[in-house]
């Protein structure tokens, strides 16, 4: 019970996303991984997946809390050739394009829920393009979040309409 003449105090919660992911230390992300002969805007009309787990499928590294990163079977640097390499997180509730899809490859995010924000995912991607092993032998991952600035926009004809607040 509040007292008379005191302050009107406002607090917030937002619930249009989950936790952003600023560090993958004890997280897991997939991988397609390309080897080829040229550079990348040459090849990849026509190139599928063929680095992890024969073409299969992509690969599934898990990162420890210090941020040593992880997978098997691991895959060899093959002298002469190029790679491209497509990295996604998170690596379940997410649909990847077949092993059989030429090109770029893709990823399919859909909301588990629209009563509750907290279900949501970060989504983030990455890729590196035309590398080889010539200066360190690791790949760098920048990941770039993908569902940080969502705006839904509608246009509505009908002036009759109302929309209230608690409807948004």
């Amino acid at each position: 019970i509040g007292q008379d003449g005191g302050y009107i105090k406002f607090t917030t919660q937002i619930l249009t996303k989950s936790q952003m992911v600023s560090d993958m230390g004890g997280k897991s992300f997939g991988v397609f991984g390309y080897q080829y002969s040229g550079d990348w805007s040459t090849v990849q009309a026509q190139i599928t997946p063929n680095l992890f787990n024969d073409g299969a499928s992509p690969a599934i590294v898990s990162c420890d809390e210090s941020g040593i990163c992880t997978y098997s079977p691991m895959a060899k640097w093959s002298l002469g050739y190029k790679y491209s390499f497509f990295a996604y997180y998170p690596t379940s509730g997410v649909i990847v394009s077949d092993a059989s899809r030429e090109g770029t490859p893709t990823l399919k995010y859909t909301l588990p829920s629209r009563e509750d924000a907290t279900l949501l995912e970060d989504v983030l991607t990455s890729v590196v393009y035309d590398t080889d092993n010539s200066t360190s032998g690791s790949v760098n991952f920048l990941f770039k979040h993908r569902l940080f600035a969502i705006d839904v926009v509608g246009v509505n004809f009908n002036e009759d309409v109302e929309i209230y607040l608690d409807d948004i």
